[in-house]
């Protein structure tokens, strides 16, 4: 179907398909904010929101694991040109975009987008800086002078249902409240169509009534309520490759209309880790482990009722009761008269049923294996009785993460190429600068301004591909020992050849050592190693020094303990616990 958005009843056509469409959305609305008040625990909830008290939060620790795994740091974009005499103008390119990623703190917005996307869905917002959401958005960091990227919040979210895939939507857009007098004062919105309008106060829910996940933490003040504004919609219209906003009624025409974009999708991009076949909203990590999530939770409450109810007393017979007075009062060790001492027995309430400790730890267990060895990754303890077997797993619990990854790197990847060609039809210019610290020289910089002149015809005929690499976090000792590694296997090695000596290969010793003191955070180093200027050469030359033919190589393995696996920890625990159990049942009877 075609809309006339310049036609009243054609937009209202389209608004009514816009309302069942997002009505048939709100399925995948309540099941992110059931998941992300999971997330959050009973105690961030404002009063009358709480949902039952989570004594271990399982999903918080899958959210906060693969958020840092898949997005840790701000993404860097390698611009690789298939054409040599492109190399200098990409180089150029890629300098700025890298630093329009530092400017927009792009990392931040990345990582929400992830945080979304393991509840339900990710969704990104990609524009020029003279689109209209830049007048109207409350980011800091958004600037008219470039472009922007934002996070769409799946409550504010509508497309087209009946499309099997993104690939295939007839619109989609997003809805966003504004205040009124940042609508008067863009001279970007048709006023005549403002004038038209009338504003009211900001909503509590949305258009159906439902809780909105912003509102989680206690919703509007005073002040909210009382600033006038509109809720405006953005829609995505493929036919037409142009993005309109409309108040969101559709009462009037648009109150801007984007240039055309030429990538399909327009401005939006999908970060999604389960697709699911013959349906655009996709399945999330979380979805799968929340009932799990629950069974524990359910199991840690009956068994922290019972270790509340646990107690110990003293009951006695009638006519026992001056026995028993003069038991409790007796001091530790003390001995007193008693008329009976079987009149008084002492008596206990048992506390959690062991049986019942087994089986929560069964379904931790459990979980920790649906998450993708959630403690493997998130580097809760040793999980292998010896270095190399632990080596391994995690290896393989990088394997189980490795889809999620990929999913990221393609989606952060897609930015990167919108980022990329919003630059190079900017009429403006980008005022770079490069430097030589890959080579060395770290102190030498030059400019690289990637001006209007040099960015002739289209970017399709460049052939250039947009390759995004640095997004994951790598602790500062991760990257010490990385350095070692490739001192030790790589650097070394390659010194002791001819070609390395005579060109004059060395290492310097000092600024490794300031290095490793610095990413370990250990600056003891630099006082532990002293240096005392190069040494005068006796006897022969240091070229003359070879190392010998013939080497002789030990290898000898080492089984070294770490403490025994969780899994073997539990084992023990779990029969420990049935022994007890076994014990209390047999002391019964």
């Amino acid at each position: 179907m075609i809309w006339n958005v310049t036609d009243a009843n054609s937009r209202g056509r389209l608004r009514e398909e816009l309302d069942k469409c997002y009505e048939k959305l709100a399925g995948m609305r309540a099941t992110r904010r059931r998941l992300i008040k999971q997330y959050v625990g009973d105690k961030y909830q404002a009063e009358g929101q709480k949902t039952r008290t989570i004594i271990v939060n399982l999903l918080y620790q899958v959210a906060m694991t693969y958020q840092l795994s898949l997005a840790g740091s701000c993404p860097k974009f390698k611009i690789v040109a298939q054409q040599p005499m492109m190399g200098q103008v990409a180089r150029k390119w890629e300098v700025n975009l890298n630093s329009l990623a530092r400017r927009l703190k792009l990392e931040q917005v990345i990582q929400e987008i992830v945080l979304n996307a393991i509840f339900k869905w990710g969704i990104a917002k990609i524009g020029r800086g003279d689109s209209i959401a830049v007048d109207l958005d409350n980011d800091i960091f958004t600037d008219p002078t470039y472009p922007f990227v934002a996070s769409i919040s799946p409550d504010r979210w509508v497309h087209d249902t009946e499309a099997t895939s993104t690939r295939s939507l007839r619109f989609a857009g997003d809805h966003y409240w504004v205040e009124w007098d940042k609508l008067e004062a863009s001279d970007r919105v048709d006023q005549k169509v403002l004038k038209r309008l009338r504003p009211g106060p900001k909503p509590t829910t949305n258009a159906l009534g439902e809780e909105m996940v912003s509102s989680l933490s206690g919703g509007l003040d005073a002040n909210d309520r009382d600033r006038d504004g509109i809720e405006v919609q953005d829609l995505w219209y493929p036919d037409e490759q142009r993005m309109f906003t409309f108040d969101y009624e559709m009462q009037e025409g648009p109150l801007f209309a984007a240039p055309q974009s030429g990538h399909p999708q327009g401005p939006y991009r999908y970060l999604g880790f389960g697709p699911v076949p013959d349906n655009s909203v996709p399945v999330s990590i979380t979805e799968n482990l929340e009932e799990l999530h629950h069974l524990a939770n359910s199991c840690m409450r009956k068994l922290a009722r019972q270790a509340k109810g646990s107690k110990h007393f003293n009951a006695y017979e009638p006519g026992g009761e001056q026995d028993a007075k003069a038991m409790n009062q007796a001091l530790e060790g003390q001995s007193v008269a008693v008329t009976d001492v079987d009149r008084v027995k002492p008596v206990t309430v048992p506390g959690p049923d062991p049986a019942i400790q087994v089986f929560r730890d069964g379904v931790i267990n459990d979980f920790d294996r649906a998450a993708g060895n959630l403690s493997a990754l998130a580097g809760l303890g040793a999980q292998a009785p010896t270095l190399g077997q632990e080596e391994l797993i995690h290896q393989q619990a990088t394997g189980v993460e490795a889809q999620y990854l990929y999913r990221t790197q393609v989606f952060i990847g897609e930015i990167g190429e919108e980022l990329a060609t919003l630059m190079w039809n900017d009429p403006i210019g980008y005022p770079g600068q490069d430097s030589l610290a890959d080579n060395g020289f770290p102190d030498v910089t030059f400019d690289s301004t990637f001006i209007p002149a040099i960015r002739q015809g289209r970017i399709s005929d460049y052939q250039i591909a947009v390759e995004p690499y640095s997004h994951v976090f790598i602790p500062p000792q991760s990257k010490a020992d990385g350095i070692l590694q490739t001192i030790s296997q790589v650097i070394l090695p390659l010194a002791q050849t001819p070609w390395a000596q005579e060109q004059g290969m060395g290492l310097d010793i000092q600024e490794t050592v300031n290095l490793i003191a610095d990413l370990k955070n250990q600056p003891e180093l630099r006082t532990l190693i002293t240096f005392m200027g190069a040494p005068q050469e006796t006897g022969a030359p240091s070229s003359d020094i070879r190392q010998s033919p013939t080497t002789t190589r030990t290898n000898v393995r080492k089984n070294v303990s770490t403490g025994g696996t969780p899994q073997a920890q539990q084992q023990s625990k779990m029969q420990a616990l049935m022994k007890s159990a076994g014990n209390a049942g047999q002391n019964a009877a």
